[in-house]
């Protein structure tokens, strides 16, 4: 990915979203370093007004979406839908896309490879992660919560220093995998196990598609 503007979405309406939103705070701060420009469409500018908009004047290169989703669709503030199949998919025609949302690579990220878009990669089964019940009202000190950041963030950060979809999939495959032996580890907290099987889920789950 060698575009220099990008954008992003960060929905913030539940505790899901929430924690997705703080965990891509890093990811704008590593698009700044590389000065590429990253619309950024936080809370309740994660509409599809904005959204196709910037899309459509902008013609960003990396689209990044994070929210509530299934197979066919990715949703952005309140459940709005930004990206559905069969309805406006042709928006990503061209772009390299991660989609940090539930199930969308299984329906919307093959019929969006075949209306256009470059790349797309996402989850095939719903992404799952723990959080601390004490600390979901600071997400970003959730450390529970944070092991699954660090695996997933790999893809936008990977992209960002210009690896290849591909590249960047397996950036974050690589680190799913060695979580999971960090998890298994004698000394690993109580939650080790749990841990380690929602990291297998997801890491399972996560798939690139290419045109």
């Amino acid at each position: 990915m060698t575009s220099q503007n990008a954008i992003i979405t960060r929905p913030e309406h539940d505790k899901i979203t929430k924690y997705l939103s703080e965990w891509n705070k890093e990811v704008i701060t590593e698009a700044k370093k590389k000065g590429i420009l990253m619309k950024d469409l936080a809370a309740d500018k994660a509409n599809r007004t904005e959204f196709e908009k910037f899309l459509t004047k902008q013609n960003p290169s990396f689209v990044f979406l994070n929210g509530h989703g299934d197979a066919e669709t990715v949703k952005g503030h309140k459940d709005e839908p930004l990206v559905k199949c069969g309805d406006n998919e042709e928006v990503l025609k061209d772009k390299v896309v991660y989609a940090l949302s539930c199930d969308s690579a299984s329906k919307l990220g093959a019929s969006a490879i075949k209306k256009g878009t470059k790349a797309y990669i996402g989850y095939t089964e719903p992404f799952s992660f723990l959080t601390n019940k004490n600390k979901e009202c600071r997400p970003k000190d959730d450390e529970l919560a944070n092991v699954f950041k660090e695996a997933s963030n790999q893809v936008a950060l990977a992209l960002l220093n210009g690896k290849t979809a591909e590249d960047a999939y397996n950036v974050s495959q690589l680190k799913f995998k060695e979580l999971m032996q960090k998890f298994s580890a004698s000394n690993a907290p109580l939650e080790a196990e749990e841990i380690r099987f929602w990291l297998f889920w997801d890491m399972q789950a996560q798939a690139v598609l290419t045109r």
